[in-house]
């Protein structure tokens, strides 16, 4: 009973997500903000820098750890709902096959006590 006692335990202090507002700061000048993007005439290149940029979202932010905890989560729950799926099929497998041997055990004595009921009969008959 040492684990469970009543007195108070002490919380960990809640620490805030966001320390202040998110503020857009897209909405003012978005060539400023892509100047390094630039060439050195001014204009934008045709082609891009490189070749995975095409495949990612503009709006893509790195994933903080809250984020990538939850799509651990997600995919820990994927694999478990495949495990119990082929759980479930090997142990219908596994029940199938206890039903055989108990099938072929009863046969089996049915058999033999007609043998030993038969020599029975001979012998003392």
């Amino acid at each position: 009973m040492a684990y469970f006692t009543h007195n108070d335990q002490n919380s960990a202090p809640h620490e805030r997500v966001f320390h202040q507002p998110v503020q857009d700061d897209w909405a003012d000048n978005p060539e400023d903000d892509y100047d390094d993007a630039m060439d050195d005439d001014g204009s934008y290149p045709q082609e891009p820098y490189d070749d995975d940029l095409e495949d990612e979202d503009p709006d893509d932010e790195p994933l903080t750890p809250e984020e990538k905890k939850m799509l651990r989560k997600g995919r820990f729950r994927v694999a478990a709902g495949i495990f119990d799926f082929f759980s479930v099929i090997a142990g219908t497998v596994v029940i199938l096959i206890f039903i055989a041997l108990l099938v072929s055990l009863i046969t089996w004595l049915q058999s033999d006590f007609d043998q030993t009921f038969t020599l029975i009969t001979r012998t003392f008959g």
